[in-house]
């Protein structure tokens, strides 16, 4: 027990000399410094709203580039026996 009696009062001797010497005006000064919950919160809101209107407008060009290309480009029969009739052969089969 004398052990731990001496380790308790060298513990307490050694918090006691640290806390005096600390600067509590320091100390309040740095966590002024730093930034409130509510700003804290509000970057998160910033970039959630960031990354949704990404991901929507990743989403709507996808589907607009899908319509689009579905009304614009429309298969047709290919036909090729026969020439275009801008080809010089169309020209003489036609005659």
């Amino acid at each position: 027990m004398a052990d731990i009696d001496e380790w308790l009062n060298s513990a307490s001797r050694i918090i006691r000399k640290a806390s005096s010497e600390t600067d509590i005006a320091e100390i309040q000064r740095r966590i002024a410094a730093e930034p409130t919950q509510e700003v804290l919160v509000a970057r998160h809101d910033v970039w959630r709203a960031v990354l949704c209107a990404a991901v929507a407008a990743l989403v709507a060009y996808a589907a607009m580039d899908r319509v689009a290309t579905s009304l614009v480009v429309r298969t047709g029969p290919t036909w090729v026996a026969t020439p275009s009739a801008a080809s010089p052969f169309g020209l003489l089969i036609g005659e």
